[in-house]
């Protein structure tokens, strides 16, 4: 009997021995598990921030498009205008020249006609 007695005894310090380790693997795990949850909200806080500056900085870019548009169309009305003051500018110059040549026809023709004998104005 003192044979199996010592057998129990030996099972028994076996098993607490298991059991401490055990415990002892739970708690490392539990503190790699602590570890990998702080890492995780460390890497979700810092993407949070990444994302705030993309929306901040896409922000940015859509304002500076929008500015830009706006400078070019600014531009493009600029040349429009001043493309129409030359088309007027060249108008007024032709109908000026036109104007020039007509009187100077009149004069001309005058001359030409009392120079022939002829009384009548064509105009």
């Amino acid at each position: 009997m003192c044979d199996g007695r010592t057998q129990n005894d030996i099972l028994q310090r076996e098993l607490d021995d298991l059991r401490k380790e055990k415990e002892d693997r739970e708690r490392e795990l539990q503190d790699e598990n602590a570890e990998l949850q702080g890492n995780v909200a460390k890497m979700r806080a810092e993407l949070e921030a990444i994302m705030k500056e993309l929306q901040d900085l896409m922000d940015t870019k859509l304002g500076l498009e929008l500015e830009i548009a706006a400078y070019r169309k600014l531009l493009e009305g600029e040349e429009n205008r001043s493309a129409a003051h030359q088309s007027v500018s060249a108008f007024f110059l032709l109908l000026t020249s036109l104007r020039f040549c007509c009187g100077l026809f009149r004069a001309l023709t005058q001359v030409y006609m009392g120079s022939h004998g002829c009384h009548k104005s064509l105009y």
